[in-house]
């Protein structure tokens, strides 16, 4: 019984020498650079669709209820599927997670450049592009957590400034490609824009991701030595016994 209490209290503190601290600086400012620029181009994006729905309700002869569901979809998905997102954050990391994101969203977005009818939009926009759309929007809201504490509030609102950002610029810049180069082209631009959020999810991890979460190696020895201590008095005390008796 004594045994098991000191092996106990030995992994209650081993599990809290192994808890990570926030770095609080120095990395994580390149770190909520870029969660910034991924979380303007994936939800700053999706709320800035606005430019194409006139064209597209022009192009397509369609109402103006059939083409806003495809934004009203879009914005649906993205938010509706944040918990597979987490899941999969989980799972596998941020930095693969908003990687793959950002491929299925410049993929669905150039997709959606070629579609011949309206309603294919509801797959390629709707439901592709915003799906990639959350595997980004929801590992980047929970990086800024992980490496700060003592700034957090101005780093979570860097990142999340970023949607104010793309209010502001998106929107202009679509209407220009619009005018310029069409509907079609601009979405196609829009795809190349988008696929740095690749980049981006290259630099964005959590500060665990790639350690082992059990403790250091010097602490395992420690661990191990005690251990042997214990196993040996163990035995020493079993031995004294049968002895005695």
């Amino acid at each position: 019984m004594d045994i098991s209490a000191d092996r106990d209290e030995q992994t209650n503190g081993d599990r809290h020498k192994s808890e990570e601290v926030p770095p609080d600086g120095g990395f994580g400012w390149v770190v909520v650079t870029a969660a910034h620029i991924a979380y303007l181009l994936s939800h700053g994006s999706l709320t800035s669709f606005g430019p194409y729905i006139v064209r597209l309700k022009d192009y397509f002869d369609e109402g103006a209820g059939a083409i806003g569901g495809i934004s009203g979809i879009a914005l649906f998905v993205t938010f509706f599927t944040g918990s597979v997102s987490s899941g999969l954050m989980s799972r596998f990391g941020c930095r693969a997670v908003i990687f793959v994101g950002g491929v299925m969203s410049t993929i669905g977005l150039a997709v959606s450049s070629f579609v011949p009818e309206a309603h294919y939009l509801y797959l390629t926009y709707g439901l592709i592009t915003a799906f990639g759309y959350s595997l980004v929007v929801t590992p980047v809201m929970s990086l800024p957590a992980k490496y700060f504490r003592r700034h957090y509030a101005l780093a979570n609102g860097i990142v999340f400034a970023g949607v104010a950002v793309a209010w502001i610029s998106l929107p202009s810049l679509s209407q220009l490609m619009i005018q310029t180069y069409g509907w079609r082209g601009a979405m196609l631009l829009l795809s190349a824009l988008t696929a740095n959020i690749c980049v981006c999810g290259v630099i964005l991890k959590s500060p665990q991701e790639g350690r082992h979460p059990a403790v250091s190696v010097d602490q395992n020895d420690q661990c191990r030595g005690q251990s042997s201590e214990l196993l040996s008095t163990h035995k020493a005390e079993e031995t004294t016994l049968k002895i005695s008796t």
